[in-house]
C-alpha cells in the first residue's frame, strides 16, 4: 500500500483549522500528546465528515498506545504518521502496537497504514537500516526537524529501498510535498 497523493496536508488537533485544505491527504498533528486525540470531538466529527479517513501524526508510544489507537480506529482514523521517528525498531514497535490495536478495533490485521516522518532521531540513519514493513505507504522527511542537513539523501534512499513514496515537509511549512516515486 502506498500513499498517492500530491501533497500530505498536516493540520493541528485543536483548534482544527476552518476551511479543511482539499487535494491531499489530511494529517492531524497530534504530536507527543496524541492519547489525548481520542477524547478529541473535532476530530470525532471530522473522521464522520471527511472525503477520505485522514491520518494522525504521533510521537512516541506510551504503555496505553494500544488502547488509545484503538479508539482512534474506532473513530475512523484511516493510518498513522509515526512522527520523529528512530527508524525501523520504531517502526517495528508501533507494528506491534497496532496488531492489539487493530484486533480491540475489529480490524484486520495490517488494514492501518503507517508513514514514516524522519529528521529528527539520529538513531534513523545511523546505522543505514531499509524501512521493512507491508504496512509502510509513505517516507516523509522533516527538513525543519533535521538533526543534520545531510540526511536528505539518506531518507530519500531509505524511501526508495521501501519502493515508497518520497515526500518533504519544508522548514516552516505545514504542507509536504512529494518529491519523487521510488
Amino acid at each position: 500500500m502506498s500513499v498517492n497523493a500530491p501533497n500530505i496536508f498536516l493540520v493541528p488537533l485543536a483548534p482544527l483549522p476552518a476551511p479543511l485544505p482539499a487535494g491531499g491527504l489530511l494529517v492531524v498533528d497530534a504530536g507527543a500528546d496524541w492519547p489525548r486525540a481520542a477524547t478529541s470531538l473535532d476530530l470525532k466529527a471530522l473522521c464522520e465528515h471527511c472525503p477520505s479517513p485522514p491520518y494522525l501524526r504521533v510521537e512516541g508510544l506510551p504503555d496505553t498506545a494500544a488502547d488509545d489507537l484503538a479508539g482512534l480506529l474506532g473513530m475512523g482514523i484511516g493510518g498513522i504518521v509515526l512522527g520523529d521517528s528512530a527508524g525501523t525498531a520504531h517502526l517495528q514497535h508501533l507494528e506491534t502496537v497496532l496488531r492489539v490495536a487493530e484486533a480491540q478495533a475489529g480490524r484486520t490485521d495490517g488494514a492501518t497504514p503507517v508513514m514514516v516522518e524522519l529528521g529528527g532521531a539520529p538513531e534513523a540513519f545511523l546505522p543505514p537500516r531499509p524501512l521493512a514493513s507491508a504496512r509502510l505507504s509513505a517516507v516523509i522527511f522533516d527538513e525543519e526537524a533535521s538533526f543534520a542537513g545531510g540526511m536528505h539523501a539518506s531518507a530519500r534512499l531509505m524511501a526508495a529501498q521501501a519502493g515508497k513514496p518520497f515526500y518533504v515537509l519544508a522548514a516552516g511549512e505545514r504542507i509536504a510535498r512529494l518529491a519523487s516515486d521510488p
